[in-house]
């Protein structure tokens, strides 16, 4: 669990024993989940937050017109439900279910408070979370306000998901089907458009990668 937890921005800079004493005052719990499992609910009271021990989360919000977006996923070592637990709202925004078999460790709120309130390092490493949380739900905006399909590939591509080095390509989150889900466009269109820029050059598509091979002709797409 130790060395799941050190993947988490929130103990950036710690120890595995200084991880493993903040832990024992945490009072936390882990539960296990299967595929579909439902996690939170949208409607559910937000009292503690949620790291992934094991398999994956996917963050999903309810639309006015009863269908349910994925907006994010998660992975182990990655925190979620710290925004509403300490917002003003007092129930989660979204739902969060299982995409495996899953394994989560939760922190009530009082418990987090109380460790953050002790070490500055915790304090400064929690507040900077929450900055790129702020960040990860500016450019999820962007992304839907795009016009065009071909767009919001472009911009998925350069953006939200992007190369971790120039030439390495982009992993796919989870597969095309939550790929299209997150960008509220369906699997025929996604995959006809990938299709098309591929043909002209823009991209290169290999199984869960897409390459980009045409940098600036996907930012003069997001120009127009």
């Amino acid at each position: 669990m130790i060395e799941v937890l050190q993947k988490n921005a929130l103990f950036s800079g710690k120890t595995s024993a200084e991880i493993e004493t903040i832990v024992a005052g945490l009072q936390i719990v882990v539960g296990d989940f299967k595929k579909g499992e439902l996690i939170f609910r949208s409607d559910q009271p937000a009292d503690r937050i949620g790291i992934l021990l094991q398999g994956s989360v996917a963050i999903e919000k309810n639309l006015a017109n009863g269908k349910a977006t994925p907006v994010f996923l998660r992975y182990p070592g990655e925190m979620f439900g710290e925004a509403a637990v300490f917002s003003r709202a007092d129930t989660y925004p979204c739902n969060v279910i299982s995409q495996s078999i899953s394994q989560i460790l939760f922190i009530p709120k009082a418990a987090m408070l109380t460790a953050i309130a002790r070490d500055t390092a915790l304090l400064s490493n929690f507040l900077q979370l929450f900055a790129n949380k702020i960040l990860e739900l500016t450019i999820k905006t962007e992304l839907l306000a795009c016009d065009s399909i071909r767009q919001k590939i472009g911009f998925s591509l350069l953006y939200e998901l992007s190369e971790p080095q120039p030439g390495k390509g982009v992993e796919l989150p989870s597969s095309k089907k939550f790929w299209a889900e997150s960008l509220d466009v369906s699997r025929p269109s996604l995959y006809r458009e990938l299709g098309m820029m591929e043909r002209e050059g823009l991209i290169r598509l290999a199984g869960k990668k897409i390459y980009i091979i045409d940098r600036a002709g996907l930012m003069e797409i997001l120009a127009k």
